[in-house]
């Protein structure tokens, strides 16, 4: 009786809060740039004179892809039943048609491009998508 008594009087068991969209999408973005960065500073010996593979672009083009995903993810949160699953499938083709344009630098053979470079892109992609899918993953409900 007295078990029953202590369970009435405990105060009820609060939720863990779901993080606003807008907190995970500045963890995401700022993890994102630090890693991207930090794979740019060990290639960017790669090509010098590659835009792409520089301090802006690599800031910038971070910010928009984990911006548009956490857009992307916030409408299958709508739709979908099982948001985390149906984000997971798209941001994984979104992350195979972002290597587009960085096979097709190395297929038309742009000048002052290398295939190292590129594989530097294409790790940024990468590192960009693990981000996002852990960070949602791990911080949102099903």
């Amino acid at each position: 009786m007295e078990q029953a008594n202590n369970k009435a009087n405990m105060p009820p068991v609060q939720m863990k809060r779901e993080p606003k969209l807008y907190v995970l999408g500045l963890i995401v973005a700022g993890a994102s740039i630090v890693a991207n960065l930090i794979v740019w500073y060990f290639t960017r010996f790669l090509a010098t004179d590659f835009l792409p593979l520089s301090v802006p672009p690599i800031i910038i083009w971070t910010v928009l892809g984990t911006s548009l995903a956490l857009f992307v993810f916030k409408r299958t949160r709508k739709w979908s039943a099982t948001p985390r699953r149906s984000f997971l499938k798209i941001a994984l083709y979104a992350l195979l048609v972002s290597f587009t344009p960085d096979v097709a630098l190395v297929v038309f053979e742009v000048p002052g491009v290398t295939f190292g470079a590129v594989a530097a892109l294409m790790s940024m992609h990468v590192i960009t998508f693990s981000i996002i899918v852990l960070v949602i993953g791990r911080y949102t409900k099903e």
